[in-house]
Protein backbone atom coordinates (compact mmCIF):
# COMPACT_ATOMS: atom_id res chain seq x y z
CA UNK A 1 0.00 0.00 0.00
CA UNK A 2 1.49 3.33 -0.98
CA UNK A 3 1.81 6.19 1.81
CA UNK A 4 1.21 8.79 -0.15
CA UNK A 5 -2.63 6.89 -0.50
CA UNK A 6 -5.06 10.12 0.22
CA UNK A 7 -7.33 7.79 2.91
CA UNK A 8 -4.25 6.47 5.05
CA UNK A 9 -2.49 8.08 7.75
CA UNK A 10 0.29 8.85 5.77
CA UNK A 11 -1.15 11.78 4.17
CA UNK A 12 -1.99 13.39 7.47
CA UNK A 13 0.54 15.36 9.18
CA UNK A 14 -0.88 17.46 12.91
CA UNK A 15 0.64 20.43 12.44
CA UNK A 16 2.99 21.89 9.33
CA UNK A 17 3.67 19.25 6.31
CA UNK A 18 7.41 18.59 6.70
CA UNK A 19 6.85 15.39 6.82
CA UNK A 20 3.77 14.13 4.90
CA UNK A 21 5.38 16.13 1.33
CA UNK A 22 8.30 14.08 1.51
CA UNK A 23 8.81 11.37 -1.17
CA UNK A 24 9.91 8.82 1.68
CA UNK A 25 8.69 9.51 5.33
CA UNK A 26 11.15 9.51 8.02
CA UNK A 27 8.35 7.63 9.39
CA UNK A 28 7.75 5.19 6.68
CA UNK A 29 11.49 4.48 6.65
CA UNK A 30 12.53 3.92 10.37
CA UNK A 31 9.36 1.72 10.30
CA UNK A 32 9.95 0.01 7.42
CA UNK A 33 13.62 -1.12 8.50
CA UNK A 34 12.74 -1.59 12.47
CA UNK A 35 15.09 0.94 13.42
CA UNK A 36 15.22 1.52 17.33
CA UNK A 37 14.46 5.46 18.85
CA UNK A 38 17.48 7.07 19.14
CA UNK A 39 18.35 6.40 15.32
CA UNK A 40 14.82 7.34 14.57
CA UNK A 41 14.69 10.27 16.36
CA UNK A 42 18.45 11.67 14.80
CA UNK A 43 16.13 11.19 11.46
CA UNK A 44 13.26 12.68 12.57
CA UNK A 45 15.76 15.98 13.78
CA UNK A 46 18.26 16.05 10.81
CA UNK A 47 15.53 15.40 8.20
CA UNK A 48 13.23 18.55 9.32
CA UNK A 49 15.92 21.02 11.04
CA UNK A 50 15.65 23.52 8.12
CA UNK A 51 11.34 23.65 7.83
CA UNK A 52 10.98 23.44 11.64
CA UNK A 53 12.97 24.12 14.62
CA UNK A 54 16.24 24.67 13.26
CA UNK A 55 19.31 25.11 15.39
CA UNK A 56 17.01 23.09 18.20
CA UNK A 57 16.34 20.27 15.85
CA UNK A 58 19.91 19.78 15.09
CA UNK A 59 21.13 20.22 19.31
CA UNK A 60 18.22 17.49 19.78
CA UNK A 61 19.62 14.85 17.08
CA UNK A 62 23.42 15.52 18.68
CA UNK A 63 21.86 14.42 22.03
CA UNK A 64 20.83 11.17 20.59
CA UNK A 65 23.88 10.72 19.11
CA UNK A 66 25.38 11.18 22.40
CA UNK A 67 22.81 8.85 23.97
CA UNK A 68 23.42 6.17 21.42
CA UNK A 69 27.58 6.44 21.91
CA UNK A 70 26.52 5.74 25.98
CA UNK A 71 24.46 2.95 24.95
CA UNK A 72 26.27 0.74 22.63
CA UNK A 73 29.99 1.68 23.47
CA UNK A 74 30.16 3.47 26.72
CA UNK A 75 31.99 2.32 29.88
CA UNK A 76 28.19 0.40 31.05
CA UNK A 77 26.99 0.15 27.70
CA UNK A 78 23.77 -1.57 27.99
CA UNK A 79 22.95 -2.33 24.33
CA UNK A 80 24.12 -3.58 21.16
CA UNK A 81 23.65 -1.18 17.72
CA UNK A 82 20.95 -2.17 15.97
CA UNK A 83 22.35 -2.21 11.69
CA UNK A 84 26.29 -2.82 12.52
CA UNK A 85 25.67 -6.36 11.46
CA UNK A 86 27.02 -6.95 7.71
CA UNK A 87 24.04 -9.10 7.47
CA UNK A 88 21.08 -6.70 7.69
CA UNK A 89 18.78 -6.26 4.82
CA UNK A 90 17.69 -2.86 4.36
CA UNK A 91 14.09 -2.62 3.08
CA UNK A 92 15.14 0.97 2.42
CA UNK A 93 17.86 2.02 2.41
CA UNK A 94 19.79 5.21 4.28
CA UNK A 95 20.87 6.84 0.85
CA UNK A 96 17.85 6.39 -0.91
CA UNK A 97 15.80 7.94 1.95
CA UNK A 98 18.62 10.85 1.11
CA UNK A 99 18.37 10.57 -2.25
CA UNK A 100 14.94 10.68 -2.64
CA UNK A 101 14.22 13.42 -0.50
CA UNK A 102 16.67 15.50 -1.63
CA UNK A 103 18.75 15.95 1.41
CA UNK A 104 22.15 18.16 1.51
CA UNK A 105 25.33 15.79 2.15
CA UNK A 106 25.78 17.36 5.52
CA UNK A 107 22.52 15.75 6.50
CA UNK A 108 22.80 13.01 4.27
CA UNK A 109 25.84 12.24 6.12
CA UNK A 110 24.44 12.09 9.87
CA UNK A 111 21.57 10.09 8.75
CA UNK A 112 23.72 7.16 7.00
CA UNK A 113 26.58 7.51 9.94
CA UNK A 114 23.57 6.75 12.49
CA UNK A 115 22.01 4.17 10.28
CA UNK A 116 24.81 1.95 9.79
CA UNK A 117 26.37 3.01 13.05
CA UNK A 118 29.61 0.96 12.44
CA UNK A 119 31.83 2.28 15.36
CA UNK A 120 32.23 4.59 17.85
CA UNK A 121 34.24 6.81 15.70
CA UNK A 122 31.54 6.89 13.29
CA UNK A 123 29.13 8.62 15.71
CA UNK A 124 31.40 11.16 16.69
CA UNK A 125 32.17 11.67 13.00
CA UNK A 126 28.03 12.31 12.90
CA UNK A 127 28.61 14.77 16.06
CA UNK A 128 31.24 16.57 14.10
CA UNK A 129 28.96 17.05 11.07
CA UNK A 130 26.28 18.03 13.22
CA UNK A 131 28.32 20.83 15.30
CA UNK A 132 29.83 22.06 11.65
CA UNK A 133 26.14 22.70 10.37
CA UNK A 134 25.36 24.31 13.09
CA UNK A 135 28.55 26.59 12.65
CA UNK A 136 27.41 27.15 9.26
CA UNK A 137 23.99 28.26 10.25
CA UNK A 138 25.34 30.39 12.59
CA UNK A 139 27.58 32.21 10.56
CA UNK A 140 25.08 33.37 8.55
CA UNK A 141 23.94 36.90 8.41
CA UNK A 142 20.75 36.75 10.95
CA UNK A 143 18.08 38.82 10.36
CA UNK A 144 16.81 41.44 12.95
CA UNK A 145 13.73 42.04 14.30
CA UNK A 146 12.34 40.18 10.75
CA UNK A 147 14.80 42.94 8.78
CA UNK A 148 16.81 41.54 6.27
CA UNK A 149 20.38 42.74 6.33
CA UNK A 150 20.12 44.87 3.16
CA UNK A 151 17.30 46.91 5.25
CA UNK A 152 19.42 47.17 7.94
CA UNK A 153 22.93 48.96 6.27
CA UNK A 154 21.88 51.84 6.18
CA UNK A 155 24.78 52.84 8.36
CA UNK A 156 28.46 51.35 9.61
CA UNK A 157 26.75 51.32 13.35
CA UNK A 158 24.43 48.94 12.06
CA UNK A 159 26.85 47.11 10.20
CA UNK A 160 29.06 46.70 13.03
CA UNK A 161 26.39 45.90 15.57
CA UNK A 162 25.24 42.97 13.13
CA UNK A 163 28.80 42.08 12.18
CA UNK A 164 29.68 41.68 16.55
CA UNK A 165 26.08 39.91 16.95
CA UNK A 166 27.23 37.22 14.36
CA UNK A 167 30.46 36.46 16.23
CA UNK A 168 28.66 36.30 19.47
CA UNK A 169 25.94 33.60 18.36
CA UNK A 170 28.98 31.73 17.23
CA UNK A 171 30.87 32.06 20.06
CA UNK A 172 27.80 30.56 22.10
CA UNK A 173 27.10 28.05 19.90
CA UNK A 174 30.86 26.62 20.20
CA UNK A 175 31.17 27.33 23.64
CA UNK A 176 27.99 25.91 24.64
CA UNK A 177 29.41 22.60 22.62
CA UNK A 178 32.27 22.43 24.81
CA UNK A 179 30.67 23.07 28.40
CA UNK A 180 28.33 19.78 27.60
CA UNK A 181 31.29 17.64 26.37
CA UNK A 182 33.57 18.35 29.79
CA UNK A 183 30.34 17.61 32.16
CA UNK A 184 30.62 13.96 30.93
CA UNK A 185 33.67 13.91 29.93
CA UNK A 186 33.60 9.73 30.55
CA UNK A 187 31.23 9.53 27.70
CA UNK A 188 33.25 10.30 24.95
CA UNK A 189 37.44 9.45 23.78
CA UNK A 190 40.43 11.91 24.27
CA UNK A 191 40.30 12.62 20.59
CA UNK A 192 37.37 14.02 20.82
CA UNK A 193 38.07 15.98 23.91
CA UNK A 194 40.91 17.63 21.97
CA UNK A 195 38.70 17.94 19.04
CA UNK A 196 36.71 20.14 21.20
CA UNK A 197 39.49 21.81 22.94
CA UNK A 198 40.93 22.82 18.93
CA UNK A 199 37.23 24.61 18.19
CA UNK A 200 37.31 26.48 21.75
CA UNK A 201 40.80 27.59 20.36
CA UNK A 202 39.18 28.44 17.17
CA UNK A 203 36.45 30.38 18.57
CA UNK A 204 38.88 32.96 20.57
CA UNK A 205 41.21 33.12 17.43
CA UNK A 206 37.40 34.49 15.46
CA UNK A 207 36.66 36.54 18.87
CA UNK A 208 39.83 38.35 18.40
CA UNK A 209 39.49 38.99 14.67
CA UNK A 210 36.27 40.28 14.98
CA UNK A 211 37.42 42.56 17.72
CA UNK A 212 40.56 44.09 15.81
CA UNK A 213 38.07 44.01 12.64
Amino acid sequence: MSQKQADSPWSVQVGGGHYKNAKIQPAHFWLANQLPGAESSVIKYVFRWQSKDGIRDLKKSRHFIQLMIDAYFGPSAFASPRVANADFQWAITPEHFCTENGLDVAASRVICLVCHCESEAALLLAIRTINAMIDAHMSAQPEMDGRTTQELSVGSSCADTLRAQQAIYVAINRLEDFDEVLREPGRINAAYVEYERERVSRTLAYLRDEARA
